[in-house]
Order: structure tokens, then sequence, then C-alpha cells
């Protein structure tokens, strides 16, 4: 008699506590049998919180991580157009202004966490990080900083000569406008989403030197503010810039308790971008009504232009993506090969996002018409047989009930990052929307991303066809695929 042993899968012992036991021995042969401990656990029980701030030992979840030593990865300094051979990277501020229009009077600044990566596993996913500063004080003013991911290596003894050599780079948000008070306290810890840029740092996409902050023109002829930040040099540990990362390690394996703790699955996280992802653009009413957008890299959506329509980004998905068309419905046994869905965001990324509210957050709707992405504009949709019009004046402008036309129902709302840091990336959770899509329960007329009822002036959203591939919209999906563990024993 023969006996063939084929392992349909093994696991390291350390990661997921699979054992091997010789369960009987005899006339020359073995038996192995694998045990599996553990317990049935909840959907993405994996997704892990980390802190990092000079000074403290970096937390996972509000745990203190074992064996580290505090962090010393923090970077920062500004440099001063009025003191150009001087670095103030031991400052406990960081300072950015611009006090006239001359040019001699302004300064620059600079922060950098390094070495966060060696903190997250190697199987880790980043899905969201958040840049934590503290107020320093602000002076009155209408010079508005923006906020610039660098592209040029500095450290902390910068100085504004060696600064002014250096290309600008991609501004990736910004700050209330300082005309509009009550300006920031002093002491008020606000934060910034700066996920897009904390993934593409991590995956290697850009090369991690930092953030920028450089305050622009503002309004008026007299441009007069100063922004600043407690540094990782003040004495206060508490005070000092904090990055918060949210993270899943995919490849995880367990028996979620969504389907009865039977199966075992096994995480993963997609970060799904492109043309072969979405389709998307914008469309505008007034003098561009008639005006396609297909190709357009970015849009700017506003409200501050009554009596015409706010503009609005249209974005569909493609579910006919390998990885959204292997998407299982929920009523199906889980299979290897088809993954379910747990949670999914629409990601997109931000120039500016400037508005006379603080409370100010975007919309996300299903839409109620179909349309054309090369054809579709303010007053038609371009779909056969019959072009109609579609986007009609927005009667949710001034004060009106009825916020929106056109759509069938809320996806989500942005959460707003507060009332002083504005832009960075933003993500509405759209779970239920594709696996309505998924299960054939929810027609795919595409989404809607707009303004609310308020005064919005220019809020820019970038689009599939921008050149930088990690600030183009991005659907970012968790999911558990189910995996097949045993040994199949052959007996001749």
């Amino acid at each position: 008699m023969k006996m063939r042993v084929n392992h349909l899968m093994s696991r390291p012992m350390r990661c997921h506590g699979v054992s091997w036991r010789v369960m009987r021995a005899a006339a020359g042969f073995c038996v192995g049998v694998m045990v599996r401990a553990g317990t049935v656990s909840a959907a993405f029980t994996n997704t892990v919180t980390l802190e990092l701030r000079q000074g403290e030992i970096p937390t996972t979840n509000g745990v203190p991580i074992v064996g580290a030593t505090a962090y010393a990865g923090t970077v920062d300094t500004y440099v001063d157009a009025q003191d150009p051979y001087s670095s103030f990277g031991t400052s406990n501020v960081v300072r950015f202004g611009w006090y006239t229009n001359s040019p001699d009077v302004r300064k620059w600044g600079y922060l950098r966490f390094e070495g966060f990566e060696n903190y997250l596993p190697s199987a880790a996913r980043v899905l969201r990080a958040r840049l934590f500063l503290t107020s320093a004080g602000t002076i009155f003013g209408n010079a508005g900083p923006d906020i610039f991911f660098v592209t040029h290596n500095w450290d902390n003894s910068l100085t504004w000569n060696a600064a002014t050599n250096y290309p600008a780079g991609q501004q990736i948000g910004m700050m209330w406008l300082g005309c509009w008070p009550p300006l920031q306290p002093t002491n008020d810890t606000a934060w910034l989403d700066v996920s897009a840029y904390v993934q593409a740092w991590h995956d290697g996409s850009l090369v991690n030197r930092g953030l920028q902050f450089k305050p622009n023109a503002g309004w008026g002829a007299n441009p007069c503010a100063e922004y600043s930040f407690y540094s990782s040099e003040h004495s206060e540990t508490a005070k000092r810039p904090k990055l918060v990362i949210e993270y899943a390690a995919a490849g995880e394996v367990s028996r979620p308790a969504e389907y009865g703790g039977k199966y075992w699955m096994k995480s993963r996280v997609e970060f799904l971008r492109g043309d072969d992802v979405f389709e998307d653009t914008y469309i505008a009413g007034g003098s561009l009504a008639n005006s396609n957008f297909a190709t357009a890299q970015w849009g700017s959506l506003y409200t501050w232009n009554f009596p015409n329509p706010p503009r609005r980004a249209l974005f569909r998905i493609l579910m006919n993506h390998p990885v959204l068309a292997s998407l299982a419905p929920t009523s199906s046994v889980p299979q290897p090969g088809r993954p379910r869905l747990v949670t999914a965001h629409l990601q997109y990324c931000t120039r500016i996002w400037w508005d006379s509210y603080p409370n100010y957050n975007a919309r996300l709707y299903t839409l109620a018409e179909d349309w054309d992405v090369n054809q579709v504009t303010h007053l038609n949709r371009f779909t056969n047989p019959t072009p109609l019009p579609w986007a009609e004046n927005w009667p949710g402008l001034q004060g009106s009930s009825d916020p929106m036309s056109n759509v069938v129902a809320l996806v989500g709302i942005q959460e707003q990052e507060n009332k002083w840091y504005r832009g960075g990336t933003k993500r509405i959770e759209m779970t239920q929307v594709l696996q309505g899509y998924v299960e054939g329960t929810e027609p795919n007329r595409g989404l809607l991303l707009a303004p609310p009822p308020d005064e919005a002036y220019d809020c820019i959203v970038y689009f599939t066809e921008f050149g930088i591939d990690f600030m183009r919209p991005t659907l970012v999906l968790q999911l558990w695929e189910r995996v097949i563990y045993g040994t199949l024993i052959t007996v001749r």
C-alpha cells in the first residue's frame, strides 16, 4: 500500500497557530493532520492605528509597541527671506507667512516624518493617514497658505537662499484663508488628511521628502499673515506634530463571524485607479453649459456663481475591471477566487478646498439618469435613444429645501478635516452602492460629487486624466477571500 500526502496549503507556525501533530504511526507510515488554533473573528480585526510623534514610543491601537524606543524621525524647520543665510531647525515653532507684497518678507515651513514604514509590517496597506498640527499662533491677514509635497532633498539646516533654488512641488492642500476671522487659536490642534501621499511614500511611488507650507499672495493689494505650528523641538511633547496611520495587513487569515465562522478567509486590500476603473468628468453651467470636459485633468467645483447652477463632478465605476468582476454576491457560498466585499471607499485628491463656511462637506449621490462621458454637458446627457437635458438649475442654492437635481440617493458625506486645514485627500464610504452593483440591484448610472447649498468657492478635484497616478480617483477595497486548508491523503 502506498500513501501520498498532498498539502493543499501550509502556513508558518508563528503567524497563524498552525501545528502538525502525528496522529498515527504504524507499519512505516504516518498521517499528518493540520490542526489550527484560533477563534472566530469579526471582519478586518487586523486594522491597526499607528501613532508617531517625536519623543514618544510609537503606539498601535493606543498600546506602546513592545521593544520600541521613542520615535525620533520628525524633521522640521522654516526659512526666512529676511534672514536668508540662517537655518531654524532647532526652533520650537515652524513659521510660514507673507507680510507685504515685498518678496523679501516671507517665510516657508517644512515638515517630514522619516522611517514611519519601519513600524509597518511588510504586508501592511495604508488605508488612511492624518497629520495633526498644533497652532503656535496666527497673525490676522489675507494670505492663505498652500501646502505642497516636496520634490527635493532638504534637512533642518535648510536656508532661504538654498530653498529658493529648488522647484516647487505639487500643491495638495491649503489653510483657511486668514481674512475671515476667527483665526485658529493658539494651542488649537487641527488635522489634514494626507492618505494618498503616505500611501505613495510607503509603496515607493513618491520619495518621502515631506511637506512644504508656503503662503500665497492672498487677496487684496497688501497680503499680510503669519501662521505657525509647534515643531518637534517643542518642550511639550503633546504639542509636537503627530502622524496617525490606519492600515490593514493583507494576507491575514481568520474565520469572520459574518460567515458563521465556517470559512477560513484571507484579507485583501486593493487600490484601484485608472481609466479601466473610472470614467470621470465634470459639468458646468453658464457659458460652459454646452462644454464637455471628458479630458480634463481636474475640475473646480463651486456654488459661488449664482444664479448659474454649481459645478459637479461625475464618476462611473467600470465593473468589468478584473477585481470588480470577480466580487461575489452576498448570497453565494464563499469560494476561492471570488472575494467578498467588506468595505469600499471613493478616495479622491484635491488641490484646494476653499469655501466661506467652516463646516463645508461635499456630498456623493447616485444618479437618476445615465450619461456619456465623452459628450455629456450641463445641458445634455447624450444617451440613446433621445438626448435629454438633465443638469437642471439647482433649486437648493440660497437656502431651498431641495439640495440637488437628477439624483436618487445620498451615498455619503466626506468628513471635513476641520475648519483650518483644507484640501488633501478626501474619502467617502460607498460599500452598499458597490455591493449593489455586484448584486445587480443598483443600476450603475454613476455618481455625482457636489457642494452643498452653501457659498463654496474653488474646490478642485483631480480626475483620472491627471498626470500623477497616486493623486487620481481611487477605489479602496477591503476584501475577504476564502482559502482552503487541509491535507489530501491518497491511498493505493
